[in-house]
């Protein structure tokens, strides 16, 4: 058997008025509930867009970076190839001069003019 209750619930318009308030009040958290679930979800697919735009671009300006040092390291070599080339050039146009090249045949191989004497000294070191 149910035991009836001794509390006798009077409906008069201030307990309406307080049953309205409180389902607006269970309607209103319910809204501010999904509101901030929304929240939480655009905050989610807002900070992940945010990582992976950002994981592109340190890896880009990485990239970048290692590509100057290989540019730089590219402009060295061909400097150097440059003045390798312009000593190279300036050693053939020596060579084309008839005299710099009798003296280079002299001094390195040991020729003489006719009825020159060549005297080989040695060296202060032996």
């Amino acid at each position: 058997m149910k035991a009836k209750s001794k509390i006798k619930i009077l409906n008069n318009t201030y307990f309406q008025k307080k049953q309205k308030e409180a389902q607006l009040d269970e309607k209103r958290r319910g809204q501010l509930k999904r509101h901030r679930i929304r929240m939480k979800m655009w905050l989610t697919v807002v900070l992940v867009i945010t990582l992976v735009f950002g994981y592109r671009i340190v890896k880009a300006e990485y990239q970048k970076h290692i590509i100057e040092k290989k540019i730089q390291v590219t402009n060295k070599k061909v400097d150097k190839t440059k003045q390798k080339n312009k000593e190279l050039n300036e050693k053939v146009a020596q060579l084309k001069d008839e005299k710099y090249t009798e003296k280079i045949i002299r001094d390195k191989y040991g020729y003489s003019k006719d009825g020159e004497t060549v005297y080989i000294l040695p060296d202060k070191e032996n």
